[in-house]
């Protein structure tokens, strides 16, 4: 049951990990001012990422 977990959300934070870094790519290449929100959304990706890993660590015993 364990690892069930930690597999989900180490998958989930390479979905995180992917759209991240397609909001970013979008972002500089097209460089629209309609897209200034999404720089939001980014900030938004890149904190439920670190959310994620840090559940990973407290669930191995890491960071509490």
């Amino acid at each position: 049951m364990k690892t069930d977990v930690s597999s989900e959300l180490h998958r989930a934070r390479s979905h995180l990990g992917l759209a991240a870094e397609a909001i970013e790519i979008a972002i500089k290449e097209l460089a629209d001012p309609y897209l200034t929100p999404m720089a939001s959304t980014l900030a938004n990706v890149q904190r439920a990422e670190k959310a994620v890993r840090n559940t990973l660590l407290v669930r191995r015993g890491g960071r509490r």
